[in-house]
C-alpha cells in the first residue's frame, strides 16, 4: 500500500532513494496525489530508456503530513520530518541573505 511507503519514508531521512519497481509504482501515486516530492530518473544505458529505474524522495509536503495525521501517524514521528513548508522558508532564508550580502 501506498502509504505505508509514506510512513517508512516519514521515518527515514531525506532526500531517500529507490529502485525497486514496486516502490517506484506507489511513488509514482503519492507524487501524483501531491503527497510528497520526488524525481523519477530513467537508466540512459537502458535499452527501455523510458522506464524508470530510480526515484528519489526529497521531501513530504503539507498534504503528505495531514494524509499522515489523518491515518493515525503520531506528531512525535513527524517533528523530524522535512516538508515543503521547511523547504520553503528556508529559501526565503537564503533569498534575504542573499539580498543583504548585494547591497
Amino acid at each position: 500500500m501506498a502509504m505505508d511507503l509514506l510512513r517508512r519514508i516519514a521515518a527515514s531521512p531525506l532526500p531517500a532513494s529507490f529502485s525497486s519497481p514496486d516502490d517506484i509504482d506507489k511513488l509514482r501515486v503519492l507524487h501524483a496525489a501531491g503527497l510528497l516530492l520526488a524525481v523519477f530518473v530513467a537508466d540512459a544505458a537502458s535499452s527501455r530508456s523510458t522506464e524508470t529505474h530510480r526515484a528519489m524522495v526529497t521531501a513530504i509536503t503539507e498534504k503528505g503530513l495531514q494524509e499522515l495525521r489523518a491515518i493515525g501517524e503520531p506528531d512525535s514521528q513527524l517533528r523530524g520530518v522535512r516538508s515543503t513548508g521547511h523547504l520553503v522558508s528556508r529559501l526565503r532564508e537564503l533569498v534575504e541573505r542573499a539580498r543583504g550580502v548585494s547591497k
